[in-house]
């Protein structure tokens, strides 16, 4: 998976082998580590009042 573009507001990712639905963290990534929290961005849980946080 390579970062194709980059945007102020968006990221284009190359990748053979993603399928739909699959996250992809693009940001902080130098300090993402097994177990760690993240909160996904444009996650449609975020829009009903849920924090949206997952585990990686």
């Amino acid at each position: 998976m390579t970062i194709a573009q980059r945007n102020s507001d968006s990221v284009l990712i190359r990748a053979d082998a993603l399928a739909a639905g699959e996250n992809v963290v693009t940001e902080g990534v130098q300090t993402l580590r097994n177990g760690a929290e993240v909160s996904p961005v444009n996650d449609p849980a975020t829009a009903d009042g849920q924090t949206g946080k997952e585990t990686l």
